[in-house]
Formats: structure tokens, sequence, C-alpha cells
């Protein structure tokens, strides 16, 4: 196999050099990434959007996960609650946990 020569080396590198994004391209395309759809222009027609919903930690977070932990305790316990105390009164137990 002939040897490449030098030259033809240093000019395939140097093009590649001149070719390929900076670092500093990279990261401010990283920095600046936006998952968001454009916004359209604006429709005089159009419904105004409504207010965000402004709920503190607790409201918004919290209250959300303690009902999903709840209910996911309450659906694996039903069918111990149900063999236990019957259909009837199960439900009526199911019923009085949910009205308090």
């Amino acid at each position: 196999m002939a040897p490449v020569s030098s030259s033809i080396q240093r000019g395939t590198v140097t093009d590649d050099i001149q070719e390929r994004p900076h670092v500093t391209t990279l990261i401010s395309s990283l920095a600046n990434y936006s998952n968001t759809i454009a916004p359209a222009p604006t429709d005089p027609d159009a419904k105004p959007a409504p207010a965000s919903a402004r709920m503190g930690t607790l409201i918004g977070v919290y209250l959300p996960c303690i009902q999903n932990i709840f209910g996911v305790i309450l659906f694996i316990r039903l069918t111990w609650v149900v063999g236990t105390a019957g259909a009837i009164f199960g439900f009526l137990i199911v019923l009085c946990c949910c009205c308090v």
C-alpha cells in the first residue's frame, strides 16, 4: 500500500476543522434550547389566553402526590377490606372514608 502524502493529510484535517462546528456553538445551542411551539401571529378574533394557575407548593404539588399515594393504598387494600367486611360493608367503609 502506498503511503499517503502529508500534504493530503494536512489538507483533509484543515478542511474538517473549517467545516465542523465549534464547541461554543454546541454549548450555546444547548443553552438556548426551547421546547415550545412558536407563537402564531395574533388573531384579532381569538379569545384571550386564560390566566395561569397560581397554585403554591402545598396545593399544587403536595396534595396531588398525597392523593395519588392514598389512591394506590386504597386500590391495593380494597380487596382485603371487601374480603373481611363483605361487599356492602366494604362499600360503606369506603364511602365513610371519602366523606370524612
